[in-house]
């Protein structure tokens, strides 16, 4: 055995045995390494291949939208995608001869649908890549180019930016003129008053002062006194007439010694008669002048009641003037205030309209007229309490205390008289101003009126009444759309919003102001949404493109898509329903027409006040001046409007963009659509009318595939020594038996 180990012979070849096997097994492992790595690539290739199969079985119908969703069952799509991979793979192949890799599928192999196009987001993301080319072309043509590059979104804003300061100023300055109206009215009251007061206490001092006159120095009790004393006398007098009377019946016939007694009798009796006449003519004087004191005293406590009376009556109507002038001060400031912020806006901007002007010639009232108008009002106050006091202090109207009287009475009128003057100087001007403005006003909402009444007329839109045959008339569609159980709301529920009908748009044609003014606020939303993203654009095109719309056929440069629109079940107003959402063609027409009016009416507006009459800046009214324009503009708004539902083209302005940009119904509504861009319902609404115009429910229609499979290659070499490999992690592959067993998933989408 030792002479063995130190023998030599065959050294080398044990020796090269050491080397040869190393590198044998590690050529083993490297060519089944590298074959697995290629089956897996082989797998990869067939499992993505199967995958693009499968969505190559996509929905034809809905297809015509530019949209993908896979069209067979998940069963078939399965079937589908394991036949593919399965005959992508060489171990599945029945070729004879030497093959190096036998790759073939096991039992996991599955498909498993992620997203359908019920999905907002997967649905936005397929109109974006139908809509990319075509899109920015159709935009940029017919909107961006024909409004920003002529400068008509600036003019818009300015627009829009006058009509929000002449609805702002104006409301303050109503404000400010019913409060001082008010005012107006409430002194009127007082000065009224002061003047018919003045007449009549003029009057009872005069009658107090002619009473005390015939008085003299005589009181009540003096006078009582008088008549009492004169009465007694009278009674004597006629007691003595009696006597004599007794007496001389006494001595008519006795003899001729009775003469003289008779004589002296008579005498007597004639003095006393006499003096009786005198007793009581005296006796009527002074129950006249007890007549006269009692009336006088009694019209002194009168005349002091009254001008207590009175001097509350006018404190009263003093107290409800006052906080009415502080409120209408305080409106003034508040517009004075607006008015100067306005001014500083425009001072030095050279996007200026020249129908500003107009804020210039409003009427100010400085602090110095409330100031006047409060302390006038309270002097009055004061001085007819002054009076009151005097008339309570006075007991007696001799010439002299009636005279204090006059003074006091005639001072309260003078002051009256003087606020009221004062005050027409400022109130006469603004009265007249108001009078003017009012019943321009008045005229020019009549004339809107009207033509907002023929609107109303044409707003129909063809559309007929539920229950009646008509071509725009589908009751039966909006049914499957806007029911409970409706289209619109299961594509709202299925992407977690709650369902509500509309957009919340709603037009007010029975008030020209609140028209006028929604004209040319919708100026200004358009000029902010030309300035609107790419994705909105797109999808907002998309609606035009694959459905239809009111004046569809009848446009000369309408372009149809593969869906042909105008063949869809809503016939004639789908972009109008996407729009607005309403559950009937007439809602939806009618909102469309009266936002197209609206805008006809403030491009129109807009171009009268470019070019304002200046007589009207005269008034002081920013809102009339506006009336006036919306009246102009109202008019050419309609005939815009006939024109437009007939499909034709009508220019924006000539004045603002040139007479050489045009419009479509169609253009208007790619407009509106930017204004009241809501993703939300617009997608669930194109989902539902592609739901109901292909009958394909798009929560069955697949965007999305996961596929996964599990593959195998046999191994050549040395199963165990790839086991080391595996729990190295230098490879995925499991090792079963003689095969090395891997799975894969991979994902795919339109």
């Amino acid at each position: 055995m030792g002479s063995f180990w130190q023998n030599r012979r065959g050294s080398v070849s044990v020796y090269i045995i050491l080397l040869l096997v190393p590198v044998f097994f590690f050529q083993a492992v490297l060519i089944d390494f590298a074959r697995v790595k290629a089956a897996q690539k082989e797998s990869e290739q067939a499992l993505k291949a199967g995958l693009r199969s499968v969505l190559s079985a996509f929905q034809p119908d809905v297809q015509t939208y530019g949209l993908y969703g896979l069209g067979i069952s998940q069963e078939d799509s399965l079937k589908l995608y394991r036949n593919v991979l399965d005959n992508n793979l060489s171990g599945n192949l029945k070729a004879e001869g030497f093959r190096i890799l036998d790759t073939r599928t096991e039992n996991a192999t599955s498909l498993l649908p992620m997203y359908t196009l019920a999905n907002h987001t997967v649905l936005k993301r397929q109109i974006l890549e139908e809509m990319k080319i075509r899109a920015p072309i159709e935009f940029g043509l017919e909107i961006k180019e024909k409004w920003i590059k002529t400068g008509a979104d600036k003019l818009m804003k300015q627009g829009s930016v006058f009509s929000k300061e002449a609805g702002k100023i104006e409301k303050l300055l109503e404000k400010r003129e019913e409060l001082m109206d008010k005012a107006r009215k409430k002194f009127i009251k007082l000065y009224e008053k002061i003047k018919e007061r003045h007449a009549y206490y003029k009057k009872r001092v005069n009658e107090l002062g002619s009473m005390a006159d015939e008085l003299g120095i005589h009181t009540v009790d003096s006078l009582k006194q008088e008549v009492q004393s004169v009465r007694d006398s009278i009674r004597r007098l006629q007691e003595e007439t009696d006597k004599i009377d007794g007496r001389m019946e006494s001595i008519r016939d006795a003899a001729e010694t009775a003469k003289e007694e008779w004589e002296h009798l008579d005498k007597s009796k004639e003095q006393i008669l006499k003096d009786l006449t005198e007793a009581q003519q005296k006796l009527s004087s002074f129950e006249h002048l007890f007549q006269v004191a009692v009336q006088y005293f009694a019209a002194i406590q009168i005349i002091k009641g009254e001008a207590e009376q009175d001097e509350k009556q006018i404190h009263e109507l003093q107290e409800e003037l006052q906080p009415i002038l502080t409120d209408a001060k305080k409106a003034n400031d508040e517009l004075n205030g607006e008015l100067k912020k306005v001014k500083d806006a425009y001072k030095g901007s050279s996007d200026e309209l020249p129908v500003s002007q107009v804020f210039g010639h409003i009427l100010i009232l400085s602090e110095e007229d409330f100031h006047s108008y409060q302390t006038g009002v309270a002097s009055i106050d004061a001085l007819f309490s002054g009076f009151q006091t005097k008339v309570l202090d006075t007991d007696v109207y001799r010439s002299s205390e009636a005279a204090d009287v006059h003074e006091k009475n005639q001072a309260v009128l003078k002051q009256a008289e003087h606020v009221h003057k004062q005050q027409n100087k400022v109130e006469g001007t603004r009265q007249k101003k108001r009078e003017e403005v009012n019943s321009q006003k008045k005229e020019q909402k009549e004339k809107i009126s009207e033509v907002l009444a023929q609107l109303k007329s044409v707003m129909n839109g063809g559309c007929t009444d539920p229950g009646e045959k008509g071509p725009l008339h589908n009751d039966g569609a909006y049914k499957q759309l806007e029911d409970e159980n409706g289209l619109f709301r299961k594509y709202m529920n299925l992407n977690g919003t709650e369902a509500l009908s509309g957009n919340g748009i709603a037009y007010e044609l029975d008030n020209p102001v609140i028209s006028s003014h929604k004209s040319m606020d919708l100026l200004g939303k358009l000029a902010d949404v030309l300035q609107s993203g790419r994705d909105e654009w797109f999808v907002n095109e998309f609606a035009l493109t694959k459905f239809n719309y009111r004046t569809l056929d009848l446009e000369t440069k309408s372009k149809h898509a593969l869906t042909d629109p105008s063949r869809h079940v809503l016939a004639g107003q789908e972009a109008e329903y996407l729009l607005y959402g309403f559950s009937s063609c007439k809602a939806n027409i009618s909102t469309a027409y009266a936002e197209m009016f609206s805008i006809r009416m403030a491009i129109r507006t807009l171009e009268a006040l470019m070019e304002p009459k200046n007589e009207l800046f005269q008034l002081g009214s920013p809102l009339l001046v506006l009336l006036v324009s919306a009246a102009q503009g109202a008019v050419k708004a309609f005939e815009d409007m006939k024109q437009l539902i007939e499909g034709k083209e009508v220019e924006i302005s000539s004045k603002i963009t040139g007479s050489f940009f045009t419009f479509t119904y169609k253009d208007y509504l790619r407009l509106f659509f930017f204004i009241h861009s809501n993703d939300i319902k617009l997608m669930s609404r194109i989902q539902s009318l592609i739901e109901m115009n292909t009958k394909q429910d798009l929560a069955k229609l697949t965007t999305y595939v996961q596929g996964n499979t599990a593959s195998s290659l046999k191994l050549w070499f040395m199963p165990g020594l790839m086991k080391v490999f595996e729990v190295t992690g230098l490879t995925s592959c499991e090792v079963k038996g003689t095969r090395c067993e891997w799975k894969q998933t991979a994902e795919l989408s339109y």
